[in-house]
């Protein structure tokens, strides 16, 4: 397998970087950055598929979320969390104690769907990992917020 430029070499780095690194978060229990879709598969049950145009990147679908591969190799897990603003500012309030002040963004924009508005709260817990919450609303449903944890920078995006 050759290097891509340095994308591959980063990645694997990066994932060697994760290994040793102590977590202070957890999104599903059993899940981490860096495993094979089998070892997901073992503790999760889901279903894994394709990304339409994203050669090397797949996701496994589950119950209460999803993971995300690069090249075999889960780079996001991200969890849903809530459907309330409540749910939102309780979790980032409670990480906020344990990891500090977050970054935050704000959108709003419109689709063929129709209006779109999103909130994240952001910490860097290490080299190029980010863990995050997220809330979404639109006007075809509830709102949605969603747990967090990733590689930033890896080479499938």
């Amino acid at each position: 397998m050759g290097d891509d430029g340095g994308g591959r070499t980063k990645m694997l780095l990066t994932l060697l970087a994760l290994a040793a690194f102590n977590d202070p978060v957890t999104i599903f229990t059993g899940v981490e950055i860096g495993d094979s879709p089998q070892e997901v598969a073992r503790v999760m049950s889901g279903t894994l598929s394709d990304i339409s145009g994203k050669p090397g990147s797949q996701m496994y679908f589950g119950q209460d979320g999803h993971v995300l591969f690069c090249n075999g190799r889960a780079v996001s897990i991200q969890r849903k969390v809530g459907r309330d603003l409540h749910a939102y500012t309780d979790s980032v309030q409670d990480k906020t104690a344990d990891l500090g002040e977050p970054t935050m963004t704000a959108h709003h924009y419109r689709s063929a769907a129709g209006e779109i508005s999103t909130l994240s709260a952001e910490w860097d817990i290490g080299e190029n990992i980010v863990y995050s919450f997220g809330v979404i609303a639109t006007a075809a449903g509830p709102i949605e917020v969603n747990e967090q944890l990733a590689v930033t920078g890896f080479p499938c995006q």
